[in-house]
């Protein structure tokens, strides 16, 4: 080991532990609450619990585009992942859109084609359409939403957001839904950071470490049964092993627009052996489960969960 030389860090511009596990255990929530039942399917036609069309896309205001080429759903998160499925249910797979009753399948060319960013739950046009359009999709939604902690804290949380009854949902430029998605936090959302306490333990003769790292998850929520279930559902876990896979040698399955790339692998494949074509990186134990507080406020129901995540480092 060189003396002048940063041990453990190959790279200031690599992903060290800190980032390391917030990634991995917000990928680890995400997917196997998917397993779980956390979606819920829009089919043509599905209406909103208090009226409203769930189907229908609003007109959206992106400077990033020009007007008539962005079109979102009232809930962003749309479900891509597949190969599971829950009392035997699996989610809508997205196969096109339609517009003015005509269906455009996925793959489309010409006036029609179209891309599809499911971070933000929207369809955009390769060229503006009419303002006027009517545009419909058949889609799944995560219900809820789990973040790490990188910019997440200047976002607007979003209520009422199930609301399609709501006149400003299709109105251009209007209502809550009028924020941009990259600022917005659709509830329930769960928000992974690293924080607390950190310590380390010789792990055995001649090298290797056990590193205790605490982490927090803040719960954010619009009814107080929401929070319950995401404390139980984040807490359950205690004592549970996990393995992580090494986020710098992974290509994620989402391009930058939010669209999808060829083959897109989940959290399973990310765990494999390398060998295999995985990302295998470390195994690891959450422990120490415990609730920090509760917060209620109108509409807004909130808590932090701390844990502690185990993992064992090689020559650092």
């Amino acid at each position: 080991m060189s003396v002048v030389s940063l041990k453990g860090v190959p790279s200031i511009g690599q992903s060290l532990l800190a980032d390391q596990l917030e990634t991995n255990l917000t990928v680890f929530y995400d997917y196997t609450s998917l397993k779980a039942g956390n979606w819920f399917d829009v089919k043509i036609p599905t209406s909103g619990a208090y009226g409203g069309n769930a189907h229908k896309l609003r007109l959206d205001e992106d400077p990033s585009y020009t007007k008539g080429q962005v079109w979102s759903a009232h809930r962003m998160s749309w479900v891509w992942e597949s190969g599971f499925s829950n009392a035997g249910i699996s989610p809508i797979q997205i196969s096109g859109v339609y517009v003015n009753g005509t269906f455009y399948p996925n793959g489309s060319t010409g006036g029609y084609a179209f891309k599809i960013d499911y971070p933000f739950g929207r369809i955009i046009f390769d060229s503006a359409i009419a303002a006027n359009s009517n545009v419909q999709c058949e889609f799944s939604y995560k219900w809820i939403n789990w973040h790490t902690a990188d910019a997440q804290w200047y976002k607007d949380l979003q209520f009422n957001s199930f609301r399609v009854d709501d006149k400003t949902y299709l109105q251009y430029g209007s209502g809550n839904w009028a924020v941009p998605p990259h600022r917005r936090l659709q509830m329930p959302a769960v928000v992974a950071e690293i924080g607390g306490r950190r310590s380390f333990k010789g792990y055995e003769l001649g090298g290797g470490q056990t590193v205790y790292q605490d982490i927090f998850f803040h719960i954010f929520s619009e009814d107080h049964w929401a929070r319950k279930q995401l404390i139980d559902v984040i807490t359950y876990q205690n004592d549970k092993k996990i393995y992580l896979f090494n986020k710098n040698t992974l290509n994620f399955p989402l391009k930058e627009d939010g669209s999808l790339v060829a083959n897109p692998k989940t959290y399973p494949d990310y765990i494999s052996e390398t060998g295999a074509g995985g990302h295998l990186w470390k195994g690891a134990v959450l422990s120490n489960m415990s609730l920090v507080n509760t917060f209620t406020q109108p509409s807004l129901f909130g808590a932090t969960v701390r844990a502690t995540i185990e993992v064992i480092l090689g020559e650092i």
